[in-house]
């Protein structure tokens, strides 16, 4: 073989006859190769990075309207306790229930003290009643007879008198 030029970078142009043309060419393609290479792989990760921050914004919003929603929805429970809390507070405890019984039990007690207390007063009332009446009838009947008596006396005397 004949060894004009540099092997692998051998020119196909016979009338050369050396590789340096050849290798300045093959070299600046390569750098240019490599260097637009790398300027993609620049603007690969650029566009990465754009795409992973937008990304990382639209999660961070997602999740900031996200906590928005969960808090308004915590505020709205929390207002519900509230109200049931102060609902609870004016409602009766079993042991409030439990002393009111008590105290109309012995109010009740009480009026029916009373209640019999008075039906026996109104008992006394008739009874006292009765016997004015009765007593009343027996005087007037007593005075009757006495008058008849005396009237009997009189007549008696006045026919004795006479004959």
């Amino acid at each position: 073989m004949n060894e004009i030029g540099g092997g692998a970078s051998r020119s196909t142009d016979p009338a050369a006859g050396t590789s340096s043309a050849t290798d300045v060419s093959l070299r600046e393609y390569l750098s240019a190769a490599i260097n637009e290479s790398r300027r993609e792989c620049r603007d690969g990760i650029a566009n990465l990075e754009r795409h992973f921050d937008e990304i990382q914004d639209h999660n961070k919003q997602t999740l900031e309207a996200f906590r928005s929603d969960v808090s308004r929805r915590f505020d709205g429970v929390n207002e519900f306790r509230d109200a049931l809390s102060d609902l609870s507070a004016l409602m009766a405890t079993k042991d409030n229930l439990g002393r009111v019984e008590e105290k109309f039990a012995a109010l009740a007690q009480g009026i029916s003290d009373r209640v019999t207390m008075l039906e026996r007063r109104a008992d006394q009332g008739e009874g006292k009643e009765a016997g004015s009446r009765i007593t009343y009838g027996n005087m007037a009947a007593l005075i009757a007879v006495a008058a008849t008596i005396l009237g009997i006396i009189v007549v008696a005397t006045n026919y004795l008198s006479g004959h």
